[in-house]
């Protein structure tokens, strides 16, 4: 099984936890919690007959998390 890393960065409030939660859960929360250093969710995903896992991390936008991005990707 391939395996594909997705790392989601930005600046805090613009909706990267909204979307790989859409994305990975189907669930969507308007409010949603601030991120706190990154979160990891996976989901197996199927693309041209064959299984593929996504990878994904979400770093938290605040500025003192910048330094830690280097770490992710």
């Amino acid at each position: 099984m391939e395996k594909f890393k997705i790392v989601l960065i930005g600046n805090n409030f613009t909706g990267k936890s909204a979307v790989l939660y859409r994305f990975v859960g189907n669930v969507f929360d308007a409010k949603g919690d601030v991120t706190i250093g990154a979160v990891y969710r996976s989901k197996v995903i199927e693309f041209e007959g064959e299984e593929i896992e996504l990878q994904m991390w979400d770093v938290a936008g605040q500025e003192k998390y910048r330094t830690m991005v280097g770490m992710y990707l």
